[in-house]
């Protein structure tokens, strides 16, 4: 009973609610329902003309009214506890919707009109800004003068000469007004003469940049394999582009263009092969790569004069039939005296010999048009020739010799060694036939004054030494209490560790293709390689181990996978190819999830070679073929900074130190450039000082983490250390680049030549450190200094094309080890941070753990070079 009344109270406090929404409902059916009357009625009364269709807005507005009546219909059977199977209703609804859905895409583009519309008829009056209020009004264009001073008389016409200031005026003699005659002009804005130069400069140099001959040139010198695919010049691909705007504009706005008569000649013209044709015959102005005035070919052609068409039809008919008459009258006397007299003019008629003097002119001034013509073309063959000259001497194709001819020059073509064994240069198996020259006596001057040698002489504990201080001795010395604890400290376990260095292959893994590159994490318990099969592997290397433990597959690979890294925590690993792309794999959990962080690049074939994580993981750093810096923000996912940083391709890039604001760069223009990342400005890029002194392009930099030393390793087959606090002068970059421009041989197939083993220094190189000893052919070879915790950062270890892994002393510059075992060069290295461990990728498609073994342990200086040794109690002393 308690329930039921319950129930009664809460009924009857709902029931005039819901009475009132009846009786609304009610009224509402009413009016729409006499509206529907109306409607229906004038349509039996023809008052809405539907002969050429219904108007947009009346077809919305009635699809609307048959959709809220279908709608109010299934909302009183549904009232009424009807099923709604099987109804029309439901059916006219979809139909409805349909029709309205298709509608949108109109009603968006017609939804500025209807509210123009609506608010005029509410206003009553446009807005201030309306276009409606700047349009043409033709009444201005009458005449305010009347018809007697208007009347044209073509006789007038020829004193236009006499009234040209009064034109200049803008009113003439006949009160006629005519505009006057205002060339345009450029606005040059507050460009000094110096600026506007050097962009003239920049854009003969981008020009020059697209031309065919540095294509080709980026091909043959690229890393990449060479691309075939059908090339188009440039009026081509003009042409292609408008062809798709139009055809989007056609699309988007519903209307048909036109083509006018040029532009369908021009169409037709572009089917030929006479602009393909072209290319072959013509090379584009390079003069600006060499730093010479590039020569302007427009401007030396003779410029089309415009014919300024200033008299009538009538005056012009007159003016032709005169010269027709004139050209008569001098072949008839022409004629006369060729058959009467025996010399020019000998008649004695002036009327004669002014018109041979006018036509004799005239052949003389298309003589020296010819002549001028004939030069210009000359000039062009001459230019072209001079770049396909300059092209095979730099490719060294060919060579100039002492001849006997007039210049006592002769050309001659040039045969590589390498040529026989090209398909062995490609897999890099020719460096056994090298043997990369060593450095004697290596210079320490600056080495020995500079502040790296006093940090690695603190780090190894060899900063108090006097005299030869073994293994041995150390033993007794502690056994004897004389040392500082009851230990070594950790710069005598670095001094100890220096003399058994890794020696012998512990584990090996073997791949069908070439391994790219390899590095281990920061705590050493993983190691990352790549390879070219498209695949990354992830190995365990906990606890001196070496086991598979993951196998990933790269994604948008061109060619290879060119650069592998960690992440700072060691949950992503990121890589780079040939791709617009930098790939973000996670390899936390089981799953993988690969993320393309988008660089945006506008190059066509577009390359990251190198590639760095800032020390927080926020940020990623990388160097491309385009000569450019990325940087990408990974919290924003989104490219913050590109930085036009060098002439040629950036192979490799680095952070100086933890707190990522200095950014290190090198590229195959011999430069390593210093960037703050504080004061970088993608507009005005302008890095903090340059370092210069290799003669080749730079194939890796790495940094010692202190932000002031970096190293880097060059086609040059040098490894220079730096200073970042003493940057390059002038004369270093103009000697750098003479250099580099002087360098005429492929490192990727062809042999060192001798003349590119220099050892002398150039001018203005700053570099503290020279090591000689290692190979730098066949592909991007990268060095390293070893870890600071197990050896103090005393060494510098690098790859070498004759597949052997060398090891250098910093301070003595003398070569400390050789490790072989590899069939092919060895591209990359890495080793342990805190073990004696050495892991090698090689082309020849294997990926060795090196570590130390040795039957006498206490004989320290077994396998030592006696000139290091030599080399380490002179600078103890």
């Amino acid at each position: 009973m308690a329930a039921a009344r319950v129930h009664n109270d809460c009924v009857d406090d709902d029931l005039p609610t819901a009475v009132q929404l009846l009786n609304r409902l009610t009224e509402q059916v009413v009016s729409i329902t006499s509206h529907v009357r109306d409607l229906i009625k004038k349509v039996q009364e023809k008052a809405h003309q539907t002969s050429k269709g219904l108007s947009f807005l009346d077809l919305k507005y009635h699809l609307l009214l048959f959709y809220l009546q279908d709608v109010t219909h299934l909302m009183c059977v549904k009232t009424d506890g009807q099923s709604l199977i099987d109804s029309a209703a439901i059916q006219r609804l979809v139909t409805i919707r349909t029709v309205l859905e298709k509608m949108r895409p109109l009603d968006q583009k017609l939804k500025y009109q209807i509210d123009k519309l609506v608010r005029t008829a509410v206003t009553g009056s446009l807005s201030a800004n309306d276009p409606l209020h700047f349009r043409p009004n033709p009444e201005n264009l009458v005449s305010k003068f009347s018809e007697h001073d208007e009347e044209d008389d073509d006789d007038e016409e020829e004193e236009d000469g006499d009234k040209k200031d009064s034109q200049k005026e803008g009113l003439t003699n006949d009160r006629k007004y005519r505009p006057p005659k205002i060339a345009p002009v450029h606005y040059a804005g507050d460009l000094t003469e110096a600026d506007r130069q050097k962009e003239r400069a920049d854009r003969q140099k981008k020009a020059a940049l697209r031309s065919s001959v540095i294509q080709e040139l980026r091909q043959q010198y690229s890393d990449a394999p060479q691309e075939i695919r059908d090339r188009q010049d440039f009026h081509t691909d003009r042409q292609i582009r408008e062809d798709q705007y139009r055809k989007h504009y056609e699309e988007s706005m519903m209307v048909r263009l036109s083509l006018s008569r040029d532009q369908k000649a021009k169409k037709r013209r572009m089917v030929g092969m006479t602009t393909q044709l072209g290319s072959i015959t013509h090379f584009t102005d390079i003069t600006a790569l060499t730093g010479r005035q590039a020569v302007d070919m427009d401007s030396s052609r003779p410029k089309k004069k415009k014919k300024m068409m200033k008299k009538s039809k009538k005056k012009m008919f007159k003016k032709r039939k005169a010269e027709r008459l004139q050209s008569y009258g001098a072949q008839s006397m022409g004629s006369q005296s060729s058959s009467g007299m025996s010399g020019r003019g000998s008649s004695g008629n002036p009327d004669q010999s002014e018109p041979e003097s006018n036509q004799n002119s005239n052949q003389r001034g298309r003589r020296q048009s010819d002549r001028q013509t004939e030069r210009v073309t000359a000039s062009e063959e001459d230019v072209d020739l001079a770049q396909v000259l300059a092209y095979l001497l730099r490719r060294g194709q060919v060579r100039l010799v002492h001849g006997s001819g007039a210049t006592g020059l002769q050309l001659v073509q040039s045969v590589s060694d390498s040529d026989e064994d090209s398909d062995g240069a490609w897999e890099g198996r020719l460096g056994h036939r090298y043997d990369p020259p060593v450095d004697s006596h290596p210079d320490t001057q600056e080495v020995d004054r500079s502040e790296i040698r006093t940090q690695i002489l603190l780090a190894t504990a060899s900063s108090n030494l006097k005299g030869r201080h073994s293994f041995t001795h150390m033993l007794a010395q502690r056994e004897q209490g004389r040392c500082r604890g009851s230990s070594f400290s950790h710069g005598e376990c670095s001094r100890i560790r220096s003399h058994f260095l890794p020696n012998f292959v512990a584990h090996k893994d073997t791949y069908q293709q070439k391994a790219f590159c390899g590095v281990y994490s920061d705590d050493g318990n993983l190691f990352l390689s790549a390879c070219q099969d498209q695949n990354i592997r992830l190995y365990d290397t906990s606890r001196g181990g070496f086991m598979l433990k993951r196998t990933v597959k790269a994604r948008d690979v061109g060619w290879s996978v060119l650069d592998v890294c960690f992440t700072p925590d060691a949950r992503s690993v990121l890589y780079s190819s040939w791709s617009d792309y930098i790939h973000v794999c996670s390899i936390d959990g089981e799953s993988e999830t690969h993320t393309a962080l988008d660089l945006n690049p506008e190059e066509r074939r577009f390359c990251v070679f190198s590639l760095a994580a800032s020390t927080d993981g926020k940020e990623i750093l990388g160097g491309a073929n385009d000569g450019c810096l990325y940087v990408f923000d990974r919290e924003q996912n989104k490219r913050t900074l590109k930085i036009d940083a060098h002439e040629d391709d950036v192979n490799a890039v680095a952070f100086a130190d933890s707190s990522s604001q200095l950014l290190f760069s090198g590229s195959d223009d011999a430069l390593c450039k210093v960037w703050d990342r504080r004061t970088l400005r993608e507009d005005r890029p302008q890095p903090v000082g340059h370092l210069a002194g290799h003669r080749d392009g730079i194939t890796f930099i790495h940094s010692k983490g202190d932000a002031r030393y970096l190293i880097s390793n060059s086609k040059d087959q040098t490894i220079k250390l730096w200073d970042v606090r003493k940057f390059s002068p002038k004369e270093g970059l103009a000697a750098s680049r003479l250099a580099v421009t002087q360098q005429n041989w492929d490192y990727r197939w062809q042999q060192v030549p001798q003349r590119a083993l220099k050892r002398h220094k150039l001018t203005g190189d700053t570099s503290v450190m020279t090591y000689r000893g290692h190979g730098v052919l066949h592909t991007l070879i990268r060095c390293r200094f070893s870890p600071e915790f197990s050896t103090g950062q005393r060494f510098i270890y690098t790859g070498c094309s004759t597949g052997k892994i060398i090891i250098y002393d910093v301070l003595t510059g003398c070569v400390v080890s050789k490790l072989a075992g590899h069939d092919a060069c060895v591209r990359d290295v890495s080793w342990h941070p805190f073990q004696d461990n050495i892991i090698s990728s090689s082309w020849d498609g294997a990926v060795r753990l090196w570590e130390h073994r040795q039957s006498h342990l206490l004989d320290e200086e077994s396998d030592r070079p006696r000139e290091w040794i030599r080399g380490i109690e002179e600078r103890t002393e």
